[in-house]
């Protein structure tokens, strides 16, 4: 879920075409609100996979106050941009070395079973 929310982020300016971009990709955005509209939580509910996940649970950089400045501070959008690409991109080497190494934990598996059979 989060590439395709950093995706939304980077694309739009505005809460509405950030809900509707999501939207399309099956993630229903809820923006909480205080009466002065200031966004205090955001919630991503994913119907498919029958998830719901508030956005610090995502990571900071998928918190309430980033979609506060993100939306309503726009001296602040580029500082935003920029971390949240850095974020990702150390996230996706995370995802392939947990890849890797599962890959090569397998392949230790395999070979330990086939000496165990005399192969």
């Amino acid at each position: 879920m989060r590439p395709i929310i950093a995706e939304a982020m980077r694309n739009t300016n505005n809460k509405n075409d950030f809900k509707k971009q999501l939207n399309e990709k099956g993630i229903h955005v809820t923006f909480h609100e205080n009466d002065q509209k200031r966004i205090y939580g955001v919630t991503f509910t994913n119907n498919e996979n029958r998830v719901v996940l508030n956005g610090s649970r995502l990571g900071k950089e998928f918190s309430a106050n980033v979609f506060e400045d993100l939306f309503n501070n726009p001296n602040k959008r580029a500082e935003i941009i920029e971390n949240l690409q850095k974020q990702v991109e150390k996230t996706e080497k995370t995802l392939l070395l947990q890849n890797s190494l599962s890959t090569e934990t397998k392949r230790s598996q395999v070979i330990t079973k086939k000496k165990g059979r005399g192969m």
